[in-house]
């Protein structure tokens, strides 16, 4: 073989690298798998928070017993800001993870003979109600 032989067969070798195609079609699977994953991460993150706030509406329940037995209520609505600053649970507790505001009055505790009726987030309403 000769030098010039060589040279013959280096300018027949494809150039490395991707083509316009080639890119497009990535670009394309790209968008496409990341159009079904963002949805199911915003479902996910929705089902966390959810779930959050139900934990929270469960551990308002001792908290707000405690304090009706503390105070001798029987009858009555509280709130949760009321056991928060008085010491029955933390802010985080206090709060919906759903709430723009750190307010800790997200939730309403009916008491009804002493015992606890209904919790309410009143943030989200009835789609983070907890049933008793």
């Amino acid at each position: 073989m000769s030098l010039i032989d060589d040279r013959r067969r280096a300018d027949r070798r494809e150039p490395l690298g991707f083509t316009l195609i080639e890119l497009i079609v990535v670009v394309a699977v790209l968008g496409i798998l990341l159009a079904i994953a963002i949805p199911s991460y915003l479902q996910a993150a929705e089902r966390a928070r959810r779930g959050s706030c139900f934990s929270n509406q469960r551990n308002l329940i001792p908290a707000a017993l405690l304090y009706c037995s503390d105070h001798g209520i029987t009858d009555g609505v509280l709130n949760s800001e009321i056991l928060c600053e008085e010491g029955y649970c933390t802010e985080e507790i206090a709060e919906c993870p759903c709430s723009e505001q750190v307010d800790l009055d997200d939730y309403n505790i009916t008491i009804v003979g002493g015992d606890i009726e209904t919790i309410e987030c009143t943030v989200e309403g009835e789609e983070h109600r907890l049933d008793l």
